[in-house]
């Protein structure tokens, strides 16, 4: 079972090490929300990162330019981290597609 973990970490770290550009849907303003917190410390970790939330369309997100939705961003993205209800995870998943 450790083996399997060590190697699962692994790969996680490839990953990460390839990503560039991240979109984190589900991006809050409120600095006591976790995808508030996980954008700032990507953003310190020098990742580009692309906030997606339609509520704060327009405006920015420790700096950064907050889009309605994904399909609105017009860079390539290497990753989609998610900050919503479960329900709605199939849909973004979808779009990220």
């Amino acid at each position: 079972m450790e083996e399997q973990f060590v190697q699962s970490n692994i790969y996680t770290k490839e990953i990460l090490e390839e990503v560039k550009t991240i979109a984190l849907v589900g991006a809050s303003s409120n600095p006591e929300k976790d995808s508030y917190k996980v954008m700032k410390f990507l953003l310190e970790k020098n990742y580009e990162v692309y906030p997606v939330n339609p509520n704060e369309k327009g405006n920015s997100i420790l700096d950064q330019y907050c889009y309605g939705d994904l399909h609105s961003i017009d860079v390539p993205i290497d990753m989609v981290e998610i900050f919503r209800k479960s329900e709605e995870v199939l849909a973004i998943t979808k779009e990220a597609v």
